[in-house]
């Protein structure tokens, strides 16, 4: 079924600590949990490129692509 992703977006980090650390959300050990700083510097960037750059596997993928793609141009 592919790689289902959740998102949990909320401005209270003590809020969310509290809810996960206090066992009220049961996070199934399959889960990975991660915390992204709040306090960013402001730029053009759209939500969902910054979240698409998070994925490290898409990314290293897309500058293999780059990569080999400059090759090809470079021989022709």
């Amino acid at each position: 079924m592919g790689d289902p992703r959740v998102v949990w977006c909320n401005m209270n980090t003590v809020v969310s600590g509290i809810v996960i650390g206090s066992g009220q959300l049961r996070i199934p050990s399959h889960i990975r949990i991660l915390h992204v700083e709040q306090e960013v510097e402001g730029d053009d960037t759209s939500a969902l490129q910054s979240v698409l750059e998070c994925d490290t596997k898409r990314e290293g993928l897309l500058k293999e692509e780059r990569e080999i793609s400059a090759k090809l141009n470079a021989s022709r």
